[in-house]
C-alpha cells in the first residue's frame, strides 16, 4: 500500500472514530419509531458473540433487498456444506428479522461489525472464515484489509457500480483502488460494472461478468394460488400496488389514487412503505387524505380504499394480489428498487425519474414495454387507467416482464462456479 493510500486510510478510519458516538446518537433516535435498533450494539462491536465453529463462510448482506438476492445463494451453500458454518450479517433490524425468519438456526447472524480496525479484528479471530462474500457494493476498507490480512478469500457477489456511486469512490481513489485491489473476485453485474470497477483501480484478472443473480428468483408454486384467494376478497375490479415507497413519495401515491377513483370509484390501492419504522406514518397520511384503510396486520376487511402492507416478508404475495404494480424509491432520489418482482408475476410495472440504482434492468424493461416511466401523480394515475381500460396491452406489458426475467437468468450458476472454485 503506498503512502497516499495509507494516509487515507488513517484518514478514514480517524474520522469514522470521532463518528460513532453520532452513529450510536442515530441509531437511538430511529429507535424511537423501530425498537430493534436500540438493541444488540454489543454486536456491532462484535464482543460477547455466541460460540461459531472456524472455518467457515461469511456472507454480508446490507438489508433486506441485498439479503434476499443472495439467499438462492446461501441456501445452495446451505445443502451442498452442511458441516461448514455460514454467518450472515446485515446492517438493518429488518435484514435482520428475515435472516432469522429465512434461515432460522441454519445459519450464524449478527450485525455487520462497525468498520474499524480492533472491531473488526476482533469479528474476524471470532469466526476465522476462509470465504467472505459480500454482497453488491459493501466497500468497507477495514473489513476488506482486516479480511486480506488473514487470508480470507474475498468474493464481491453481484457487483453492481452506478455512475453516481462511482464518482463518490473516485473522489478518495487511492483508497478504494487499494480496497479493491485485496478482493479476490469480483462477479459484476454487467460490462459497464466492470468497466467502472477497472478505472477504479481494481485488478483485472478478478473481474468476472456473471449477471444478476436478481433475474434468478423463483415463486412458490403456491403464491399464486394465494395471491388469487386473497384478490377474491377484494371487491374492486381495479386493485394496484405501490411497493417499497418512501417518505416524500406516498403523496404522489395518494393523490394518483384519489385521480384513479374519480374514474373508478371502487379502485383499491395497497401501499407497501419500504421502512416499518413509517408503517403508522403513512397510515396518518391516509386518514389525513380522507381514505378508508385497513391494515394487513391487523386482519382488516379488504373493502377500503386503501390496504396498508405493514408487515414484513410479505412484498412478493402482495405483489399477485394486485393488478399492476407501482415500484418506489423512484419518485424521489433514492435510485429505485428491484422490478423484477413483479415482472416473474407477470404484473405491468411503473417506475419514476429516479431509478439508477438499477439502471440495466430497467433498460431492459422499458425497452420491452414492460414498464412505463411516470413522472408525477398525474402521469401515475392515467397509466393505471390506460391499463385498465384497455387490458389487451395490460397483459402484453405482464408478458414483456416475464419474458425479460426468464432470457436474464443463468447468473447464479456462474457465481456458484467461481465461489466453489
Amino acid at each position: 500500500m503506498n503512502m497516499k493510500s495509507t494516509l487515507t486510510k488513517i484518514i478514514y478510519t480517524s474520522i469514522l472514530y470521532l463518528l460513532i458516538p453520532l452513529e450510536l446518537i442515530r441509531l437511538f433516535w430511529r429507535g424511537r419509531a423501530a425498537p430493534d435498533y436500540r438493541l444488540r450494539w454489543d454486536e456491532r462491536f462484535a464482543f460477547f458473540l455466541p460460540k461459531v465453529p472456524k472455518g467457515g463462510i461469511w456472507v454480508h448482506t446490507a438489508s433486506v433487498g441485498e439479503f434476499f438476492a443472495a439467499l438462492p445463494v446461501i441456501r445452495i451453500l446451505l445443502k451442498r456444506y452442511p458441516n461448514i458454518a455460514i454467518t450472515v450479517t446485515t446492517m438493518t433490524p429488518t435484514g435482520s428479522e428475515q435472516v432469522i425468519v429465512e434461515l432460522g438456526k441454519e445459519v450464524h447472524h449478527f450485525y455487520v461489525p462497525f468498520d474499524l480496525p480492533d472491531v473488526v479484528n476482533r469479528f474476524l479471530k471470532h469466526i476465522e472464515p476462509v470465504k467472505l462474500l459480500i454482497m453488491e457494493t459493501e466497500l468497507w476498507p477495514n473489513i476488506i484489509f482486516g479480511a486480506h490480512e488473514k487470508q480470507v478469500e474475498i468474493i464481491l457477489m453481484n457487483a453492481r457500480l452506478s455512475e453516481r456511486s462511482a464518482r463518490g469512490y473516485s473522489r478518495v481513489r487511492s483508497l478504494t483502488e487499494t480496497t479493491l485491489q485485496k478482493i479476490s473476485i469480483i462477479a459484476a453485474q454487467h460490462e459497464n460494472d466492470a468497466k467502472r470497477f477497472i478505472e477504479l483501480g481494481a485488478n483485472e484478472e478478478t473481474i468476472h461478468i456473471t449477471g444478476n443473480i436478481k433475474y434468478d428468483l423463483t415463486i412458490d408454486k403456491n403464491l399464486r394460488l394465494k395471491g388469487r384467494r386473497i384478490r377474491e376478497k377484494f371487491e374492486s375490479e381495479l386493485v394496484w400496488i405501490a411497493a417499497s415507497t418512501h417518505r416524500g413519495e406516498d403523496e404522489y401515491i395518494l393523490k394518483a389514487h384519489k385521480i384513479i377513483r374519480e374514474q373508478f370509484p371502487t379502485a383499491q390501492l395497497i401501499i407497501v412503505p419500504r421502512h416499518p419504522e413509517r408503517f403508522d406514518e403513512v397510515a396518518q397520511l391516509c386518514a389525513k387524505d380522507g381514505f378508508t384503510f385497513t391494515r394487513r396486520s391487523l386482519a382488516g376487511e379488504t373493502d377500503q380504499a386503501v390496504y396498508l402492507g405493514d408487515t414484513m416478508g410479505e412484498l412478493l404475495l402482495l405483489f399477485a394480489v394486485a393488478d399492476m404494480a407501482f415500484v418506489g424509491g423512484s419518485l424521489v432520489e433514492t435510485g429505485g428498487h428491484n422490478l423484477l418482482e413483479p415482472a416473474i408475476l407477470k404484473k405491468p410495472i411503473m417506475t419514476g425519474p429516479h431509478d439508477f440504482n438499477f439502471q440495466d434492468i430497467n433498460r431492459q424493461m422499458l425497452a420491452s414495454k414492460a414498464a412505463v416511466r411516470v413522472l408525477d401523480s398525474k402521469q401515475l394515475a392515467e397509466q393505471i387507467i390506460l391499463w385498465q381500460e384497455n387490458p389487451e396491452i395490460k397483459a402484453q406489458a405482464g408478458e414483456a416482464g416475464y419474458s425479460v426475467v426468464m432470457s436474464n437468468q443463468g447468473a447464479l450458476k456462474k457465481l456458484l462456479k467461481l465461489i466453489e472454485g
